[in-house]
């Protein structure tokens, strides 16, 4: 039977409904493949606006971690002495150990301070000692920790602060001088070089040597047997450059405040001046005399009984000045290199009467609000004790002050001479060699130096400022 015709011309029919049947999987197609690829650009931007706010937050908290370094740094070099003594707002930082830090001990300085530029962004600071004797550390690290949205860098700096007033002892070159039995010093008790021993001294104070070994007048134990602070004496101690610690530079500004408003005295033909302290607060000084040819110059008294607080504290001396007498006040005397300091009687503070009260088992001088006084002796020579000028000679000598000979020795002018007795000093030594002051065989002094631990927190007027150097600078 034939084919029906309108079946067959209807034949077409399915095929073009086919083809208008595929059109919408395209279009869905495309719409679905617009959709991702807008999704994709949303995502793009998304995580690109992402990556530029971190960077932004990256560089926000470097910022804020540098601004607490730069913060840090500018109060160590703003306030006199080291991190230990420093004070914010007025009060003395708190240290704590901390297992997070080694086991070191740590102060936090500041604690989510705002960054000026960026109020989102806040900078913690950590102080950290790297000695393990906090009080007597000069070496330090600060960390930094700025944040931002959850975002934090860590930035750290060494800092190494230091000043001759934080030593009880401090000498580049031993020079062959002993410690002997009944020598006792404490503070932090430093030598570049070594140590020489004969018989029992004592150190009770942390205790460091340049050298690998200790040197011995008598082979050692039990004849030589000196007693250390514990962990004992810490050999091969880094170099300290005593050069940067005592040096003229320090003296020339002493000498620029004596000028501006203490006292400064020029060459007086190598006869010095005499300068004594009495109580209740004044000063004598007078120009020494001598002898030129057959002529005899009379001393002449420049200050009788003048009062400490109309100076500035600040002494200043051309030429040589004999030092002695009772202070009731706060100064700082300073000679050229041209001039020694002696001191030629017991030079003492005005409180608390009797000197030796300040030797005393369990004293501390920082607990004491009555011990006011202080003194720095900075010689750019020789620090020379001189008992032969003495009336008292033979007697024990009282000596309280910081002493500095920054060109040469702290010594004793007649140690081979006199009959041995003990000096008695409480405040610190550092000089560049070591002078003798006595000698087993029974003249000059056996010595008690006892650290006095104020120099760390308020040192006597314009006392050299630390020198503070930074080093090992790293980002986490």
């Amino acid at each position: 039977m034939r084919p029906n015709i309108r079946q067959v011309r209807g034949r077409p029919v399915p095929r073009r409904a086919t083809q208008s049947g595929m059109v919408l999987p395209y279009a869905l197609f495309v719409t679905v493949l617009i959709l991702i690829l807008g999704l994709a650009f949303l995502q793009t931007s998304a995580t690109e606006s992402l990556v530029a706010t971190r960077n932004v937050q990256r560089l926000q908290a470097n910022a804020a971690a540098e601004y607490g370094i730069a913060r840090a740094c500018a109060m160590a070099g703003s306030q006199l002495g080291d991190w230990f003594a420093m004070t914010y707002n007025g009060t003395v930082l708190t240290w704590a150990t901390s297992p997070a830090y080694g086991g070191y001990s740590i102060c936090t300085l500041f604690t989510n301070q705002t960054l000026p530029a960026f109020p989102s962004a806040t900078y913690t600071v950590v102080i950290q000692d790297l000695s393990g004797d906090v009080m007597f550390s000069h070496n330090y690290r600060i960390h930094s920790y700025g944040t931002v949205g959850g975002y934090t860098r860590h930035v750290s700096l060494d800092c190494e602060a230091q000043t001759f007033a934080a030593f009880g002892w401090l000498t580049n070159d031993e020079h062959g001088v002993y410690f002997i039995t009944g020598d006792t010093l404490t503070g932090e008790i430093y030598t570049n070089g070594q140590f020489n021993i004969d018989g029992n001294p004592a150190f009770k104070g942390p205790t460091f040597c340049g050298s690998p070994s200790l040197h011995y007048m008598n082979g050692g134990p039990p004849n030589d047997n000196p007693t250390f602070q514990a962990p004992g004496c810490q050999f091969n101690a880094p170099n300290i450059n005593i050069s940067e610690l005592l040096n003229g530079g320090q003296i020339t500004a002493i000498q620029d405040q004596a000028v501006a408003g203490g006292v400064s005295e020029p060459l007086n033909n190598g006869f010095g001046y005499t300068l004594t302290f009495n109580p209740g607060g004044t000063f004598t000084l007078v120009q020494n005399g001598g002898t030129v040819g057959r002529h005899t110059i009379q001393p002449v008294t420049l200050y009788n009984n003048a009062a400490i607080s109309t100076t500035n504290g600040a002494f200043y001396f051309q030429d040589n000045v004999q030092v002695s007498g009772t202070l009731d006040g706060q100064v700082t005397v300073a000679t050229s290199t041209a001039g020694n300091i002696e001191i030629t009687n017991n030079l003492v503070y005005s409180y608390p009467g009797n000197p030796a009260t300040l030797f005393q088992p369990g004293y501390n001088p920082t607990n004491d609000p009555l011990l006011t006084s202080k003194l720095a002796l900075i010689s750019g020579n020789d620090v020379l004790i001189a008992p032969s000028a003495w009336s008292n000679i033979g007697a024990n000598m009282y000596v309280t002050a910081i002493i500095a000979s920054v060109g040469g020795s702290f010594e004793n002018l007649d140690y081979q001479d006199t009959p041995q007795k003990k000096l008695n000093i409480f405040g610190g030594i550092c000089q560049t060699t070591r002078g003798a002051v006595g000698q087993t065989s029974g003249t000059g002094f056996v010595k008690d130096y006892l650290y006095d631990t104020r120099f760390l927190t308020t040192p006597p007027p314009f006392l050299p400022p630390i020198h503070a150097s930074y080093s090992n600078w790293q980002l986490f």
